[in-house]
């Protein structure tokens, strides 16, 4: 299968979602024949990259922060570099935003492709209303050759990538609603960015309080999450753990669960012997939340953890559209 060509750092990204790609594997299967946009409409679907590769995974992440890379999908259908500022002030304030978080060893080619299927969805949706696609592109390619080791590594990095992602929310207009999607380690890095959001700590850290003068609005706008298949501890999410708080940040929570999955059934080798399950694994262990919805995937995807296989499973997919905010009206 083809694939994109790799994002150079030092020149503007000359890809899109429409252009060089072949027909996905989503589109095949609901029979979506009809997505790959004319050369001469104009989408009211607004498309950024958000590659955090380059920002540190340690030390000082407030400063970190400055070394993310913004780049937006313009009409001439090229990608064009821009700023913290222009995304924070980009969209309608009524406008979606549905921010895409893919799992371990992902490319930032591949990054862009994890994305594509949501976003060709939703651009069939823009008669409904517009949408902001986010495709969060973070530092998850292999470090080390011991399997163990490279994971533990990228568990420490969803910290930093936690940070930068509740620093990003925080910066949005407060009216827009958000849609958070991510696939194994991507839904760690949501749970722990919600729970920075809302005051807790993570890693030792906490964002910033904003000063008097320049004081941070209170959101207004609606959160909510979708967890595939995620790879954090089962009881994360409990009052007082980890990610305690992140809950209480979203509207509505979508975690999936598969007792059968091959990947997370050694989750617990993170820690050791005797190291807690994953959360899509065995579920909430200490109580689901009334704005949590468990999503039982066994019966779908069998023993796989691939993204595709998930965002192949008609039953779950018929079930985002809500979290997307993109039901009919």
């Amino acid at each position: 299968m083809r694939s994109l060509s790799p994002f150079p750092a030092n020149r503007n990204l000359r890809r899109t979602f429409s252009h060089g790609l072949p027909i996905p594997f989503f589109l095949l299967v609901l029979g979506f024949n009809s997505l790959v946009l004319n050369a001469d409409e104009k989408p009211r679907i607004d498309a950024w990259l958000i590659d955090t590769r380059c920002a540190p995974v340690s030390g000082d992440w407030e400063r970190g922060k400055e070394r993310i890379r913004y780049w937006r999908l313009g009409e001439n259908r090229e990608w064009s570099g821009a700023t913290a500022a222009s995304f924070a002030e980009s969209g309608e304030r009524s406008a979606p935003a549905v921010f895409l978080l893919h799992g371990n060893r992902t490319s930032n080619d591949e990054a862009v492709e994890f994305a594509w299927p949501i976003y060709c969805w939703l651009r069939r949706q823009t008669e409904v209303r517009s949408f902001r696609v986010v495709v969060w592109s973070w530092p998850s390619m292999r470090t080390n050759k011991r399997q163990r080791s490279d994971v533990q590594t990228k568990a420490c990095y969803c910290d930093s990538q936690s940070y930068y992602l509740a620093d990003c929310l925080r910066g949005m207009k407060p009216e827009t609603p958000v849609c958070l999607i991510g696939y194994s380690f991507g839904a760690r890095i949501i749970t722990g960015g919600l729970h920075l959001l809302g005051g807790g700590t993570l890693a030792g850290r906490r964002l910033p309080e904003a000063a008097a003068s320049d004081a941070i609005p209170q959101r207004s706008g609606p959160i909510r999450a979708v967890l595939v298949a995620p790879a954090m501890d089962c009881f994360a999410l409990a009052p007082g753990q980890a990610n305690g708080l992140a809950t209480a940040q979203v509207e509505e929570m979508l975690v999936t669960q598969n007792g059968c999955d091959r990947a997370l059934r050694w989750y617990p080798l993170l820690y050791g012997r005797g190291g807690p399950q994953a959360l899509g694994f065995v579920g909430p262990c200490r109580g689901t939340p009334e704005n949590m919805r468990l999503f039982h995937a066994a019966c779908c995807v069998g023993k796989s953890h691939h993204w595709e296989d998930y965002i192949e499973c008609p039953s779950l997919f018929n079930v985002l559209p809500h979290y997307m905010f993109a039901e009919a009206k």
